[in-house]
Protein backbone atom coordinates (compact mmCIF):
# COMPACT_ATOMS: atom_id res chain seq x y z
CA UNK A 1 0.00 0.00 0.00
CA UNK A 2 2.68 2.52 0.83
CA UNK A 3 4.38 1.14 -2.23
CA UNK A 4 1.40 2.23 -4.38
CA UNK A 5 1.38 5.77 -2.12
CA UNK A 6 4.83 6.60 -2.98
CA UNK A 7 4.44 5.83 -6.68
CA UNK A 8 1.24 7.91 -7.10
CA UNK A 9 3.08 11.16 -5.24
CA UNK A 10 5.50 10.81 -7.65
CA UNK A 11 2.93 10.59 -10.61
CA UNK A 12 1.85 13.97 -9.35
CA UNK A 13 4.94 15.41 -8.55
CA UNK A 14 5.62 14.84 -12.20
CA UNK A 15 2.83 16.19 -13.47
CA UNK A 16 3.33 19.27 -11.70
CA UNK A 17 6.58 20.09 -12.86
CA UNK A 18 7.56 22.18 -16.13
CA UNK A 19 10.59 20.54 -18.34
CA UNK A 20 12.28 23.36 -20.74
CA UNK A 21 13.36 21.85 -23.65
CA UNK A 22 15.30 24.98 -25.25
CA UNK A 23 17.23 25.37 -28.69
CA UNK A 24 19.79 28.58 -30.04
CA UNK A 25 22.04 28.84 -32.72
CA UNK A 26 24.98 26.69 -31.96
CA UNK A 27 27.57 29.51 -32.08
CA UNK A 28 26.41 29.97 -28.55
CA UNK A 29 27.56 26.35 -27.19
CA UNK A 30 29.70 27.22 -24.19
CA UNK A 31 27.14 29.96 -23.71
CA UNK A 32 25.09 30.48 -20.03
CA UNK A 33 21.16 30.82 -20.49
CA UNK A 34 19.68 32.30 -17.23
CA UNK A 35 16.26 31.46 -15.87
CA UNK A 36 14.12 33.86 -13.94
CA UNK A 37 11.40 33.94 -11.98
CA UNK A 38 9.85 37.17 -10.52
CA UNK A 39 7.72 38.00 -7.46
CA UNK A 40 5.96 41.50 -8.32
CA UNK A 41 9.22 43.25 -9.52
CA UNK A 42 11.90 41.07 -7.12
CA UNK A 43 13.80 38.04 -8.27
CA UNK A 44 12.53 34.91 -6.84
CA UNK A 45 14.78 32.15 -8.13
CA UNK A 46 17.35 32.19 -10.64
CA UNK A 47 18.43 28.76 -12.36
CA UNK A 48 21.08 28.71 -15.15
CA UNK A 49 22.76 25.68 -17.50
CA UNK A 50 25.20 25.80 -20.66
CA UNK A 51 24.04 25.52 -24.31
CA UNK A 52 25.46 22.09 -25.85
CA UNK A 53 24.52 21.30 -29.33
CA UNK A 54 22.76 24.11 -29.79
CA UNK A 55 20.46 23.00 -26.47
CA UNK A 56 19.73 23.76 -22.99
CA UNK A 57 17.16 22.34 -20.56
CA UNK A 58 15.15 23.54 -17.33
CA UNK A 59 13.08 21.53 -15.03
CA UNK A 60 11.03 22.54 -11.91
CA UNK A 61 7.85 22.86 -10.09
CA UNK A 62 5.13 24.29 -12.24
CA UNK A 63 4.92 28.57 -11.39
CA UNK A 64 2.59 30.52 -13.01
CA UNK A 65 2.15 33.56 -10.82
CA UNK A 66 4.74 35.55 -12.63
CA UNK A 67 5.93 35.26 -16.68
CA UNK A 68 9.52 34.43 -16.32
CA UNK A 69 12.08 35.12 -18.12
CA UNK A 70 15.35 32.59 -20.12
CA UNK A 71 17.92 35.20 -21.17
CA UNK A 72 21.08 34.56 -23.08
CA UNK A 73 23.84 37.17 -23.68
CA UNK A 74 24.74 40.28 -22.06
CA UNK A 75 24.46 43.68 -22.64
CA UNK A 76 25.77 45.55 -24.90
CA UNK A 77 26.61 41.94 -26.62
CA UNK A 78 23.58 40.36 -28.29
CA UNK A 79 21.23 38.90 -25.90
CA UNK A 80 18.81 36.46 -26.69
CA UNK A 81 15.48 36.71 -24.60
CA UNK A 82 12.01 34.32 -24.19
CA UNK A 83 9.13 35.73 -21.85
CA UNK A 84 7.15 32.47 -20.38
CA UNK A 85 4.95 30.81 -18.02
CA UNK A 86 6.36 27.42 -16.23
CA UNK A 87 3.38 25.78 -16.85
CA UNK A 88 3.41 21.78 -15.99
CA UNK A 89 4.80 19.21 -19.33
CA UNK A 90 7.07 20.00 -21.60
CA UNK A 91 7.74 23.71 -23.05
CA UNK A 92 9.84 24.44 -26.04
CA UNK A 93 12.06 27.22 -26.72
CA UNK A 94 13.49 29.01 -29.47
CA UNK A 95 16.08 31.81 -28.56
CA UNK A 96 16.88 34.28 -31.80
CA UNK A 97 15.90 37.55 -32.92
CA UNK A 98 12.66 36.75 -32.45
CA UNK A 99 12.30 33.59 -29.68
CA UNK A 100 9.61 31.89 -29.85
CA UNK A 101 7.80 29.87 -26.92
CA UNK A 102 5.12 26.76 -27.34
CA UNK A 103 3.38 24.86 -25.15
CA UNK A 104 -0.78 24.41 -24.54
CA UNK A 105 -0.80 27.75 -22.35
CA UNK A 106 1.08 29.95 -25.11
CA UNK A 107 -1.24 28.04 -28.09
CA UNK A 108 -4.05 28.82 -26.30
CA UNK A 109 -2.65 32.66 -25.68
CA UNK A 110 -1.74 32.85 -29.39
CA UNK A 111 -5.20 31.73 -30.33
CA UNK A 112 -7.14 34.07 -27.64
CA UNK A 113 -4.60 37.34 -29.07
CA UNK A 114 -6.20 36.09 -33.28
CA UNK A 115 -9.39 36.01 -32.19
CA UNK A 116 -9.61 39.51 -30.53
CA UNK A 117 -7.86 40.79 -33.48
CA UNK A 118 -10.71 39.52 -35.57
CA UNK A 119 -13.08 40.48 -33.55
CA UNK A 120 -11.59 44.23 -33.30
CA UNK A 121 -11.32 44.37 -37.25
CA UNK A 122 -15.45 43.61 -37.11
CA UNK A 123 -15.95 46.30 -34.86
CA UNK A 124 -13.64 48.58 -36.89
CA UNK A 125 -15.77 47.89 -39.88
CA UNK A 126 -19.27 47.96 -39.27
CA UNK A 127 -20.73 50.87 -39.93
CA UNK A 128 -24.25 50.59 -37.79
CA UNK A 129 -22.98 52.00 -34.48
CA UNK A 130 -25.52 49.37 -32.52
CA UNK A 131 -24.20 46.73 -34.39
CA UNK A 132 -20.69 47.96 -34.04
CA UNK A 133 -21.75 48.14 -29.81
CA UNK A 134 -22.91 44.46 -29.87
CA UNK A 135 -19.68 43.31 -31.18
CA UNK A 136 -17.61 45.52 -28.82
CA UNK A 137 -19.50 44.04 -25.55
CA UNK A 138 -19.20 40.59 -27.11
CA UNK A 139 -15.14 41.03 -26.93
CA UNK A 140 -15.32 42.31 -23.55
CA UNK A 141 -17.34 39.17 -22.25
CA UNK A 142 -14.87 37.21 -24.54
CA UNK A 143 -11.47 38.31 -22.67
CA UNK A 144 -13.56 38.55 -19.42
CA UNK A 145 -14.44 34.48 -19.67
CA UNK A 146 -10.89 33.80 -21.03
CA UNK A 147 -9.16 35.98 -18.31
CA UNK A 148 -11.38 34.18 -15.13
CA UNK A 149 -10.56 31.16 -16.52
CA UNK A 150 -6.53 31.79 -15.60
CA UNK A 151 -7.67 33.96 -12.59
CA UNK A 152 -5.40 32.60 -10.38
CA UNK A 153 -2.07 33.02 -12.00
CA UNK A 154 -0.38 35.76 -14.13
CA UNK A 155 -1.85 35.80 -17.56
CA UNK A 156 -5.35 36.62 -16.07
CA UNK A 157 -3.63 39.92 -14.44
CA UNK A 158 -1.65 41.31 -17.13
CA UNK A 159 -4.76 41.00 -18.92
CA UNK A 160 -6.60 43.09 -16.30
CA UNK A 161 -3.95 45.61 -16.24
CA UNK A 162 -3.82 45.49 -20.11
CA UNK A 163 -7.38 46.09 -19.99
CA UNK A 164 -7.31 49.44 -18.08
CA UNK A 165 -7.19 51.32 -21.89
CA UNK A 166 -11.19 50.26 -22.18
CA UNK A 167 -13.28 52.34 -20.14
CA UNK A 168 -16.19 51.07 -21.81
CA UNK A 169 -15.63 47.45 -20.55
CA UNK A 170 -18.36 46.45 -18.24
CA UNK A 171 -16.10 43.10 -17.36
CA UNK A 172 -13.44 45.21 -15.69
CA UNK A 173 -14.96 45.83 -12.14
CA UNK A 174 -16.88 42.54 -12.17
CA UNK A 175 -13.65 41.11 -12.86
CA UNK A 176 -11.46 42.85 -10.14
CA UNK A 177 -14.15 41.87 -7.59
CA UNK A 178 -13.25 38.14 -8.15
CA UNK A 179 -9.77 38.72 -7.87
CA UNK A 180 -7.96 37.71 -5.15
CA UNK A 181 -7.41 40.20 -2.27
CA UNK A 182 -3.53 39.01 -3.19
CA UNK A 183 -3.72 40.43 -6.33
CA UNK A 184 -6.08 43.38 -5.50
CA UNK A 185 -2.94 44.29 -3.40
CA UNK A 186 -0.52 44.41 -5.79
CA UNK A 187 0.58 47.90 -6.64
CA UNK A 188 0.33 47.49 -10.54
CA UNK A 189 -3.35 46.24 -9.95
CA UNK A 190 -4.21 48.95 -7.53
CA UNK A 191 -2.93 51.68 -10.36
CA UNK A 192 -4.99 49.79 -13.46
CA UNK A 193 -7.72 50.07 -10.79
CA UNK A 194 -7.52 54.26 -10.03
CA UNK A 195 -6.92 54.38 -13.98
CA UNK A 196 -9.98 52.64 -15.38
CA UNK A 197 -12.01 54.52 -12.31
CA UNK A 198 -10.65 57.85 -13.84
CA UNK A 199 -11.53 57.28 -17.24
CA UNK A 200 -15.31 55.85 -16.53
CA UNK A 201 -15.45 59.47 -14.26
CA UNK A 202 -13.90 61.41 -17.42
CA UNK A 203 -16.63 59.52 -19.65
CA UNK A 204 -19.13 60.94 -17.20
CA UNK A 205 -18.12 64.25 -17.89
CA UNK A 206 -19.27 64.35 -21.46
CA UNK A 207 -22.17 66.44 -22.12
CA UNK A 208 -21.49 68.22 -18.59
CA UNK A 209 -19.83 71.95 -19.04
CA UNK A 210 -15.75 71.47 -17.87
CA UNK A 211 -15.30 72.59 -14.48
CA UNK A 212 -14.03 76.49 -14.47
CA UNK A 213 -10.20 76.79 -12.45
CA UNK A 214 -8.49 80.16 -11.35
CA UNK A 215 -5.17 80.33 -13.21
CA UNK A 216 -2.28 82.17 -14.49
CA UNK A 217 -0.94 82.83 -17.87
CA UNK A 218 2.78 83.54 -18.93
CA UNK A 219 2.12 87.02 -17.60
CA UNK A 220 1.32 86.24 -14.23
CA UNK A 221 -2.08 87.52 -14.90
CA UNK A 222 -4.54 85.05 -13.16
CA UNK A 223 -7.06 83.69 -15.61
CA UNK A 224 -10.08 81.32 -16.04
CA UNK A 225 -10.05 78.41 -17.75
CA UNK A 226 -13.71 78.80 -18.44
CA UNK A 227 -13.08 82.34 -20.37
CA UNK A 228 -10.18 80.69 -22.32
CA UNK A 229 -12.30 77.89 -23.93
CA UNK A 230 -14.99 80.52 -25.11
CA UNK A 231 -12.68 81.36 -27.62
CA UNK A 232 -13.61 78.69 -30.29
CA UNK A 233 -16.60 76.91 -31.81
CA UNK A 234 -14.13 73.88 -30.96
CA UNK A 235 -11.67 73.79 -27.82
CA UNK A 236 -9.14 70.90 -26.95
CA UNK A 237 -7.96 71.59 -23.15
CA UNK A 238 -4.18 70.20 -23.48
CA UNK A 239 -3.57 69.04 -19.78
CA UNK A 240 0.26 68.47 -20.27
CA UNK A 241 3.88 69.33 -17.74
CA UNK A 242 7.30 70.34 -19.14
CA UNK A 243 8.56 67.25 -17.63
CA UNK A 244 5.94 65.03 -19.12
CA UNK A 245 8.14 63.38 -22.52
CA UNK A 246 4.89 62.29 -24.42
CA UNK A 247 3.49 65.55 -23.77
CA UNK A 248 6.34 67.42 -25.12
CA UNK A 249 6.58 65.15 -28.00
CA UNK A 250 3.06 65.83 -29.29
CA UNK A 251 3.22 69.12 -29.28
CA UNK A 252 4.30 69.67 -33.10
CA UNK A 253 1.52 67.30 -34.24
CA UNK A 254 -0.98 69.69 -32.24
CA UNK A 255 0.37 72.51 -33.78
CA UNK A 256 -0.15 70.86 -37.45
CA UNK A 257 -3.79 70.59 -36.13
CA UNK A 258 -4.36 73.90 -34.83
CA UNK A 259 -3.05 75.75 -37.94
CA UNK A 260 -4.97 73.23 -40.05
CA UNK A 261 -8.87 73.76 -38.52
CA UNK A 262 -8.03 77.25 -36.95
CA UNK A 263 -9.97 79.18 -39.55
CA UNK A 264 -13.12 76.71 -38.95
CA UNK A 265 -13.23 77.55 -34.97
CA UNK A 266 -10.70 74.91 -33.71
CA UNK A 267 -8.97 76.36 -31.00
CA UNK A 268 -6.04 74.94 -27.62
CA UNK A 269 -6.05 75.71 -24.94
CA UNK A 270 -2.65 74.56 -22.26
CA UNK A 271 -3.18 73.74 -19.42
CA UNK A 272 0.69 73.08 -17.48
CA UNK A 273 0.60 70.93 -14.36
CA UNK A 274 4.05 72.05 -13.94
CA UNK A 275 5.14 73.18 -10.27
CA UNK A 276 8.11 75.11 -11.33
CA UNK A 277 6.88 78.25 -13.14
CA UNK A 278 10.68 78.78 -14.39
CA UNK A 279 10.15 75.30 -16.10
CA UNK A 280 7.13 75.97 -18.01
CA UNK A 281 8.07 79.62 -19.09
CA UNK A 282 11.75 78.19 -20.34
CA UNK A 283 9.54 75.63 -22.65
CA UNK A 284 7.08 77.97 -23.98
CA UNK A 285 9.62 80.44 -24.75
CA UNK A 286 11.12 77.19 -26.76
CA UNK A 287 8.32 76.14 -28.26
CA UNK A 288 6.12 79.19 -28.95
CA UNK A 289 2.91 77.07 -29.13
CA UNK A 290 0.25 80.00 -30.96
CA UNK A 291 -2.34 79.07 -28.13
CA UNK A 292 -3.44 80.36 -24.62
CA UNK A 293 -1.20 78.81 -21.65
CA UNK A 294 -2.49 78.84 -18.74
CA UNK A 295 -0.60 77.30 -15.61
CA UNK A 296 -1.17 75.92 -12.05
CA UNK A 297 -0.19 78.24 -9.12
CA UNK A 298 1.08 75.46 -6.72
CA UNK A 299 0.84 71.92 -5.84
CA UNK A 300 -2.65 72.30 -4.75
CA UNK A 301 -4.26 73.32 -7.51
CA UNK A 302 -2.33 70.09 -9.31
CA UNK A 303 -4.39 68.27 -7.12
CA UNK A 304 -7.37 69.97 -7.53
CA UNK A 305 -7.90 69.96 -11.42
CA UNK A 306 -6.28 66.24 -10.89
CA UNK A 307 -9.61 65.37 -9.01
CA UNK A 308 -12.33 68.10 -11.40
CA UNK A 309 -11.56 66.56 -14.28
CA UNK A 310 -10.14 62.97 -12.69
CA UNK A 311 -6.71 62.52 -14.39
CA UNK A 312 -4.85 59.93 -14.19
CA UNK A 313 -1.80 61.14 -15.86
CA UNK A 314 -0.15 63.19 -18.50
CA UNK A 315 -1.28 64.23 -21.26
CA UNK A 316 -4.30 64.43 -21.21
CA UNK A 317 -7.41 66.02 -23.05
CA UNK A 318 -11.20 67.27 -23.46
CA UNK A 319 -12.66 68.46 -26.36
CA UNK A 320 -15.12 71.05 -25.62
CA UNK A 321 -17.77 73.68 -27.66
CA UNK A 322 -18.66 76.59 -27.54
CA UNK A 323 -21.13 76.49 -24.98
CA UNK A 324 -18.36 75.22 -22.94
CA UNK A 325 -19.91 71.92 -22.69
CA UNK A 326 -17.39 68.70 -22.71
CA UNK A 327 -17.78 66.69 -26.36
CA UNK A 328 -15.55 64.28 -26.07
CA UNK A 329 -12.48 62.85 -23.60
CA UNK A 330 -9.31 62.43 -25.71
CA UNK A 331 -7.42 59.83 -24.43
CA UNK A 332 -5.15 58.77 -27.65
CA UNK A 333 -4.12 62.51 -27.45
CA UNK A 334 -3.27 63.99 -30.64
CA UNK A 335 -3.70 60.44 -32.94
CA UNK A 336 -7.22 60.09 -31.83
CA UNK A 337 -7.79 63.68 -31.84
CA UNK A 338 -6.84 63.82 -35.49
CA UNK A 339 -9.41 61.30 -36.03
CA UNK A 340 -11.91 63.40 -34.17
CA UNK A 341 -11.76 66.65 -35.80
CA UNK A 342 -11.01 65.15 -39.41
CA UNK A 343 -14.72 62.89 -38.57
CA UNK A 344 -16.22 66.10 -36.98
CA UNK A 345 -14.90 69.15 -39.71
CA UNK A 346 -15.98 66.38 -42.46
CA UNK A 347 -19.70 65.92 -41.17
CA UNK A 348 -20.21 69.84 -40.93
CA UNK A 349 -18.81 70.19 -44.78
CA UNK A 350 -21.44 67.89 -45.43
CA UNK A 351 -24.39 69.34 -44.07
CA UNK A 352 -23.36 73.13 -44.89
Amino acid sequence: MFCLLGVSISIYAQKARYHVDGSVNSRYDGSLVTLFTFTGNAIRTVDSTYVEGGHFTFDGPEYLYEMSLISLGNYPDTVLSAGLYLERGPIKVELARRSKVDSPLMREYAAFRDSCNKLWSQVYAEEDERVAKAYEEAIYNYRYAFKKKHLHHGLSRNLFIEDQCYPEDSTFFKLYEELPDKEKSRETVRQAYHRMTSFREQLFMKGKPAPDYLLVDSLGIERHLADCIRRGDLVFIDFWASWCGPCVAQEPHLIELYDKYKERGFNIVGVSLDENRRSWLRHLRKSDTPWVNLCIKNEDDSDKLYGLYHLSGLPAGFLVDKTGQIVCVVRGQWVELKSILEAYYETNTENR
